[in-house]
């Protein structure tokens, strides 16, 4: 619960509104034992915190494939890292398909396709 409540603190902080998504990073390649003894419950603790609604994941298209069978999380964030080359999980509002080959002001950015009209974006 403590990184749910610290990203909901930064988050109001910066100005995001209290209905935008907040997305988990699980920025890793998990086993199964693994997603569901470590994933699973710190998903489920940003539930308790922000809500099912409001809850995004950032993940590989396996661990987004188990957490949408779990049905946990409402928005999902795919990164590449374990998922197969060219695959896009259909549940995902945001793809990341590029990390650090481009520059801006001499640091490294990534690149994600948006999937979904409504992935989470506030003004």
């Amino acid at each position: 619960m403590q990184h749910a409540r610290r990203g909901s603190e930064l988050h109001a902080a910066a100005g995001g509104p209290t209905s935008a998504p907040i997305y988990a990073s699980i920025d890793d390649n998990p086993s199964y034992e693994q997603y569901k003894n470590q994933i699973v419950p710190y998903l489920r603790s940003w539930e308790s915190v922000i809500g099912h609604q409001r809850t995004g994941v950032y993940a590989n298209s396996k661990t987004i494939d188990w957490a949408v069978n779990d049905g946990l999380g409402s928005y999902f964030w795919q990164h590449n890292w374990g998922s197969p080359k060219g695959y896009t999980h259909p549940a995902a509002h945001l793809h990341q398909v590029e990390i650090d080959k481009r520059k801006v002001g001499g640091v490294g950015v990534d690149v994600n396709q948006i999937l979904k009209p409504q992935f989470g974006q506030w003004a």
